[in-house]
């Protein structure tokens, strides 16, 4: 059960230093005692408003799905047809500056426990889910517009964006960020070209 919150700006506070942590360390190693320091709190203030660790690291989860969500969610929102916006949903989820790479670090991170059938595993599923149905409205968005042949497969083109961006963001852990990035990029506007291509049968 969460506790109350007597300061909420207190509570962001070990939250970010929670995705640090876990992003620099793993969910394991990145223990209630660690993430005080990195808070620069002690563990008592962190009790006061997370009841456990458990608790503490499904906070940082949500935060870090909330984070990602809204800068994806403000790249649709932009002008242009639906596949430009699409393309610029993509790519504003690539390891492509510090933030980005911590987000993918705590999901990665966060799927190795979620693959255990833990308590992240719903925040890991959620975050997912969330992302390929924003990518899903968009794609059914650019086939109402003509911009793609009503025969594809709009849940499939979907999971596939989605998986794409799971292996990249796995290369960030163990490559270069100057290479994940050509790397990301160019397998990106290959599938996404690929989409602009699809027009309709006429």
């Amino acid at each position: 059960m969460t506790r109350s919150i007597r300061d909420p700006s207190a509570r962001q506070r070990i939250i970010t230093a929670g995705a640090r942590a876990v992003a620099a360390h793993g969910v394991h190693a990145a223990s209630v005692r660690v993430i005080a320091a990195e808070a620069g709190v002690s563990t008592g203030f962190i009790t006061h408003y997370f009841t456990d660790k458990d608790e503490l690291m499904e906070a940082v989860l949500e935060a870090t799905n909330r984070q990602a969500a809204a800068r994806v969610l403000r790249a649709a929102r932009r002008d242009g047809t639906a596949l430009e916006r699409l393309g610029r949903a993509v790519d504003v989820m690539l390891p492509t500056d510090p933030l980005r790479r911590q987000e993918w670090q705590v999901w990665v991170a966060a799927w190795g426990e979620a693959s255990k059938g833990d308590r992240l595993s719903d925040g890991y599923r959620a975050g997912w889910t969330g992302l390929r149905d924003i990518f899903a409205g968009l794609l059914a968005e650019a086939q109402r517009a003509g911009e793609l042949d009503p025969a594809v497969d709009i849940e499939h083109r979907a999971d596939r964006l989605v998986t794409l961006l799971a292996g990249i963001g796995l290369l960030a852990g163990v490559e270069r960020p100057g290479r994940v990035r050509s790397a990301a990029e160019r397998m990106l506007a290959e599938e996404l070209a690929w989409l602009g291509e699809l027009q309709p049968a006429r």
